[in-house]
């Protein structure tokens, strides 16, 4: 699990450098131009299905958990160079250069930006569960349900970092 958060946040940082200043405020991916995972696709239990406030939501998130893993795909791809300087200088214990330095920080700010309403969405998925939860306003059932939901954006998330372990591995 460590080393998966490790790898997002390495994507995470580098991701927007890949983007062209025409496609920076872009959030559709096109992925037929490119070799990605194929999206998750969440089949809604029964539990939630039935309530369609949280239903909603956990649509919401589906669509939020695509949006970022696209990007985060798109970022190794066109960043693996920068990536492989990370790697090879952690691996000697030295720093990036301040051109590589600048060039990272510039990828995670204009990844931050071009994915902040997705990763809004997921939080709010987040906070809406805890207030349900907080309130007793949740079944037991719902939580379950939730809970292969969140396993399914894992295992989704796992499959990327498992394309690119060859290349993210030693960061």
């Amino acid at each position: 699990m460590k080393k998966l958060l490790l790898s997002l946040l390495v994507a995470v940082v580098l991701l927007p450098a890949c983007q062209s200043d025409s496609d920076k405020h872009r959030i559709i991916v096109h992925r037929d131009k490119r070799d990605l995972v194929a999206p998750v696709k969440v089949e809604l239990p029964e539990a939630i299905r039935k309530d369609p406030e949280l239903a909603k939501a956990v649509t919401d998130a589906e669509e939020a958990i695509n949006e970022i893993s696209a990007n985060i795909e798109i970022l190794i791809q066109d960043n693996e160079d920068l990536l492989r300087k990370l790697a090879d200088k952690q691996n000697k214990g030295q720093e990036l250069s301040i051109g590589d330095a600048l060039r990272a920080a510039k990828v995670g700010t204009s990844f931050m930006a071009k994915n902040s309403e997705a990763l809004k969405t997921l939080s709010d998925l987040n906070k809406y569960i805890e207030s349900r939860k907080d309130q007793n306003n949740i079944t037991e059932a719902q939580i379950q349900a939730i809970e292969h939901v969140t396993n399914t954006f894992q295992k989704h998330m796992e499959k990327i970092q498992k394309k690119y372990d060859y290349l993210l591995k030693d960061i």
